[in-house]
């Protein structure tokens, strides 16, 4: 995953944990709720009645929208589970991005599919406009999922409001693949501290000798 971060135009850090995680190494990272950035954007093309490109919802989840922002239109594709796996589906997707020529394009397919997908659209000499990998956000704007309450979002538990609503779902992300970033917190901790305490002892050495 990170060659396809590191070839992103814009990377957002939407989890409110990693961002406080991050004070533990002297880190200010600011959040960008991805859901909150979409619905921006989605309510702002309205205004300016322009045509989006959604991927990953329905048609009638795509109709939807169209029905909840009026003067924006919606064009849509939606892939077979596993698509990424087919090389037939993926350019499928990707010929849909290109004809569509949209200004905005939201990848609604979960990672690691949608990064993927996200880097090979990009790689399209007829690619135009922005796209943005963007999770399950538009579920959230047509009502087929509600979000946590405005205070357990500021809290920095939206994550856990979500394992309750689907933990069938969500479970191995929040339980176990999530909780790894502690793990990660630790090894970066320790070889700060371990560069801290080689920097201390060379500092000595030199005075020594200086003395």
């Amino acid at each position: 995953m990170r060659p396809l971060y590191e070839r992103a135009w814009r990377v957002y850090c939407d989890s409110r944990v990693l961002s406080r995680l991050a004070l533990v190494s002297g880190l200010r990272i600011p959040v960008i709720i991805g859901s909150d950035l979409t619905a921006d954007l989605i309510a702002l093309a309205a205004k300016q009645r322009l045509t989006i490109a959604v991927l990953g919802p329905t048609g009638a989840d795509c109709a939807l929208l169209q029905d909840r922002f009026s003067g924006l239109n919606v064009v849509g594709h939606t892939p077979p589970m596993g698509f990424i796996k087919s090389e037939l589906e993926v350019q499928k997707c990707v010929d849909f991005v290109v004809n569509s020529q949209a200004p905005l394009v939201f990848l609604a397919l979960g990672m690691p599919q949608q990064e993927i997908l996200a880097n090979r659209i990009a790689e399209h000499p007829h690619a135009r406009g922005v796209g943005l990998c963007i999770g399950a956000s538009i579920d959230f704007l047509t009502g087929k999922q509600r979000r946590a309450p405005v205070w357990l979002r500021k809290a920095g538990f939206e994550w856990l409001y979500r394992l309750l609503s689907d933990p069938q779902r969500l479970a191995r992300r929040y339980l176990f693949e999530s909780p790894r970033i502690f793990y990660f917190m630790y090894l970066e901790w320790s070889k700060n501290r371990a560069g801290l305490q080689l920097q201390g002892r060379l500092g000595d050495r030199i005075r020594a000798h200086r003395g």
